[in-house]
């Protein structure tokens, strides 16, 4: 029996940013190399600013600007070929920055540029690092918690209240019983496909406030299919 398990609402954290475009911080005393596609238009930006003029030796490179973000667009003429192109930038907000850009037989580039840090910035950034590092600790332990109670291996938890939870379109939910482990609660409930055909199962759409992690026993419902569903909770 398939299950999975979803850790995507974990204390109101909004998934995971993944970053496939490198940032190059800027240097107004240092030249930045990087290479770039040599048969195509490559894309230069800089974050939270606008490039409004660029140069470098005349013949060597074609470009476009598009005015309304401040990106550019350019790559090296046929007569430059694989030769570093010497480029300078300077931006709207007064910032310049020398680039050495080496043509290469390679996908178009895309370069994204981000000034220094100011010192209130760096501070910040250590902060979320280290709330980062918070939650990853606290996922592995809703995940350990998850499997325990999947395994049956918590202890129940007596509700003095009756556990109320509104069903999606074409689902119905019953209460079955509670595990407890510290601080945190694992609601179990039964979920009925009640429609005329299979349904994928996708737990955000069981989320309430409150919850912290979600997980079905089972992936796909068949047409009157039952399964479980798993509601982490703080206590």
């Amino acid at each position: 029996m398939k299950k999975r398990i979803l850790i995507g609402l974990l204390m109101g954290v909004q998934g995971f940013f993944v970053q496939a475009t490198p940032l190059l911080t800027m240097d107004e005393n240092h030249r930045l190399e990087a290479s770039i596609g040599i048969d195509s238009m490559n894309r230069i930006a800089v974050v939270n600013d606008r490039i409004t003029q660029i140069f470098g030796d005349e013949g060597t490179f074609e470009s476009q600007h598009d005015e309304t973000t401040g990106q550019i667009f350019l790559k090296p003429t046929a007569e430059n070929g694989s030769k570093p192109l010497s480029l300078t930038l300077i931006t709207e907000q007064g910032v310049t920055q020398d680039l050495t850009l080496k043509p290469m037989a390679k996908k178009p580039a895309t370069l994204i540029l981000k000034k220094p840090q100011r010192s209130e910035e760096k501070v910040f950034e250590v902060e979320r690092q280290n709330l980062t590092t918070k939650q990853s600790f606290l996922q592995e332990d809703i995940l350990r918690l998850l499997k325990a109670a999947l395994k049956g291996q918590l202890s129940l938890k007596e509700e003095t209240e009756s556990v109320l939870r509104k069903a999606p379109e074409g689902f119905s939910l019953s209460y079955q019983k509670t595990y407890q482990a510290g601080s945190w609660s694992v609601q179990v409930f039964n979920v009925e496909n009640l429609t005329e055909t299979a349904i994928d199962l996708q737990e955000k759409d069981f989320y309430q406030r409150g919850d912290v992690a979600l997980s079905c026993q089972q992936i796909t419902l068949p047409k009157g299919g039952k399964t479980l569903l798993y509601v982490v909770r703080a206590l």
